[in-house]
């Protein structure tokens, strides 16, 4: 085949991925946007009032936080998650057993629909499900996987943008609190509800703590896997945000591409006032990736000292619902060098609790 035929064949499937791709663009408000209007197949989601009335009921004692895990964007149902992932949320299960961990909300839906769920598309996201579990795969099924991906991150970007970024927040905000009291939580309780996100849920559960703030009356923390942090407004409600960071995990510093308002110069938008008013500790958990083998819940790449990355991130993690629960100081002194200016980090936060756990038992 002449040299200037492939050059042409090229360009046209290029152009045609463009346009492809501006079309999943503009189509990724539709969803939230129909579920508002009350034109989906999936309208019958009651919009709950922002004064909910206190439950009298008192939570179980033996219940001492409740932490909502949402998933990063690989994702396609909470309830088919990969192995990997799901041992990494027994690990974290087994570290917290006074905590109730909430699984089963899908992020990156407004009516909590997961991809393999009642979809339009839904036989294109089991060909994905089923792509990703083949080991060598064809043109279209590595296609269908980064489609999947790709779906779910743009959802991210809705998250984050400031005109329908409000209406997917309150779906998924009203999932979770839907959630929340599936599993036991009583309205008006003074346990904490923590938000562990990972990948792009980082800016989709910011983005909901406003509105969660108003439906359960009570501050919201975060704890951020790797994840996508931008400058929603969102942040400065949120009670603090602790910022698990891996030195390798490049992902996570997206936003700094597709929203300005991240970098420093932009001195008062949100994240910067976050920043500057402590709201946000970040924790170097050491050479992770974003995703794949080495990443924060790798269980064959070790530390030096022979720790698995799991069970550092778990380890960091169990450390924060502990200082959460214990009411202690969110914001620590940064050791030099350790993070880019603006951010706190606190690599020894066990050493702390451990003083006050002591402090606590009258040790």
């Amino acid at each position: 085949m002449p040299f200037g035929i492939i050059i042409l064949v090229s360009l046209i499937l290029v152009a045609i991925a463009g346009v492809l791709f501006l079309i999943a663009c503009m189509a990724a408000a539709l969803e939230p946007l129909l579920w508002w209007a009350g034109w989906s197949r999936r309208s019958a989601v009651t919009l709950l009032p922002l004064d909910l009335p206190a439950d009298d009921d008192p939570p179980e004692p033996d219940v001492d936080s409740y932490l909502v895990y949402l998933s990063g964007a690989g994702t396609m149902d909470p309830a088919m998650m990969e192995e990997k992932e799901r041992q990494f949320i027994e690990l974290l299960r087994s570290r917290l057993p006074r905590s109730v961990l909430i699984t089963d909300v899908f992020p990156y839906s407004a009516t909590n629909n997961p991809q393999l769920g009642e979809r339009r598309l839904a036989r294109l996201w089991r060909y994905a499900w089923q792509a990703r579990n083949t080991r060598r795969r064809n043109f279209f099924q590595w296609l269908s996987v980064h489609a999947q991906q790709l779906r779910n991150s743009l959802q991210v970007a809705v998250s984050g943008d400031r005109r329908y970024g409000p209406i997917l927040s309150y779906g998924v905000a009203q999932v979770i609190v839907a959630g929340l009291l599936r599993h036991g939580y009583r309205l008006g309780s003074d346990k904490p509800v923590i938000l562990a996100a990972l990948s792009g849920s980082g800016q989709i559960s910011v983005g909901c703590v406003p509105i969660l703030r108003r439906l359960l009356r009570r501050p919201i923390w975060i704890a951020s896997i790797g994840g996508i942090l931008t400058d929603d407004p969102g942040i400065l409600e949120t009670e603090h945000v602790y910022h698990l960071s891996g030195s390798l995990d490049n992902t996570q510093h997206m936003p700094r591409f597709f929203f300005p308002g991240v970098w420093p110069i932009f001195t008062q938008s949100a994240i910067n006032r976050a920043r500057r008013q402590g709201k946000i500790t970040v924790f170097d958990v050491g050479p992770m990736k974003h995703m794949r083998q080495g990443d924060y819940m790798s269980r064959s790449a070790t530390l030096p000292g022979g720790q698995r990355y799991v069970d550092k991130t778990v380890d960091v993690l169990t450390e924060i619902v502990a200082r959460i629960e214990l009411g202690a100081p969110a914001v620590m002194s940064r050791p030099e060098g350790a993070v880019p200016d603006g951010w706190v980090s606190e690599p020894r936060v066990g050493l702390v609790l451990r003083s006050l756990r002591e402090k606590a038992e009258g040790v």
